[in-house]
């Protein structure tokens, strides 16, 4: 069995995560399209400019409001390429419920880059979701996933400690108050 604690982000990693800016949108835009055709044919289109219209929503969100959505960004120090976008929204609620909850949006990884490097990314992003959640107060993180190999993704979650229904994973977390209100995201190192 794999130790996943091995693929958290490390100062030896060749990339870096930060909270994404408008001027990422392109490039988000262009990983998303690039690598999610397969996963999204015969379901839905990807329209660029609505992706960017609700992309620049978050992060203008993600900047006045920092706990309302979290939009993250792995690139690549040398060339500021991006090669990975995660995506995180609260305010979210079951129909049975009044428990609001931080739900995964998107997440897209550069698909050419080796099995190692896209589960390190993965791993990041998803440690990101709890770390947002736990950041803003809440108990509970949903992820899903429409992709044709959800199981492996699924599986992923299920060995960082989530409840696994189908395609839907769920994370019951301990929660932490901070004081005072700093007004900046931040993510898992």
């Amino acid at each position: 069995m794999i130790n996943l604690d091995k693929f958290s982000h490390t100062p030896a990693d060749p990339w870096r995560w930060r909270a994404a800016e408008g001027p990422d949108i392109p490039a988000i835009i262009d990983l998303i399209t690039r690598n999610s055709g397969p996963d999204i044919e015969g379901i839905t289109d990807i329209n660029p400019v609505e992706g960017s219209r609700n992309l620049m929503h978050a992060i203008v969100n993600q900047m006045y409001v920092p706990k309302q959505e979290m939009v993250s960004v792995a690139f690549l120090p040398d060339t500021g390429e991006i090669i990975a976008f995660n995506w995180a929204q609260r305010d979210k609620r079951f129909a049975w419920s009044t428990e609001e909850f931080v739900e995964s949006r998107f997440m897209s990884i550069e698909s050419s880059f080796s099995r190692r490097i896209r589960l390190a990314l993965c791993i990041q992003g998803i440690k990101q979701y709890e770390r947002w959640a736990v950041l803003c107060e809440l108990k509970l993180v949903v992820s899903n996933s429409m992709r044709r190999d959800w199981e492996f993704y699924m599986h992923i979650h299920e060995r960082l400690g989530w409840c696994i229904r189908g395609s839907a994973a769920y994370k019951r977390l301990s929660t932490i108050s901070l004081e005072p209100e700093t007004g900046k995201i931040i993510l898992p190192y």
